[in-house]
């Protein structure tokens, strides 16, 4: 998944929080993955606290595992997120907020 706010003037308004959530719940509640990491370059400090907000980890970090299109290598992250604690964290409240997703898949509303 990539996420991209391309206007200046939208960014800062949870489009990315909100694009995260619709990603995950799709991941965990129609395709039933157990679980979804993410790569991220470690400069991407915004990317990397709406990851974190939305219940990711950090794994691991890989060492110069990209190189740029100027030829210089720079370093990824892995964040990872389980389904049971992205349905502990957020499960049930999307029904709670009229969304009419079904009871038994967990629901869950975006985070604010």
């Amino acid at each position: 998944m990539r996420k991209l706010v391309g206007d200046p003037a939208l960014r800062g308004q949870g489009i990315g929080k909100r694009a995260t959530f619709a990603f995950l719940y799709y991941a965990f509640e129609i395709l039933d993955l157990h679980k979804v990491y993410i790569h991220s370059r470690d400069i991407n400090v915004r990317n990397i606290n709406v990851n974190s907000a939305s219940g990711f980890e950090l794994e691991g970090v890989f060492l110069e595992d990209l190189a740029t299109p100027e030829g210089r290598r720079v370093d990824l992250i892995r964040m990872a997120l389980l389904r049971s604690r992205w349905r502990a964290a957020f499960g049930g409240q999307a029904n709670a907020q009229g969304s009419g997703a079904p009871e038994t898949h967990g629901g869950g509303a975006p985070p604010k």
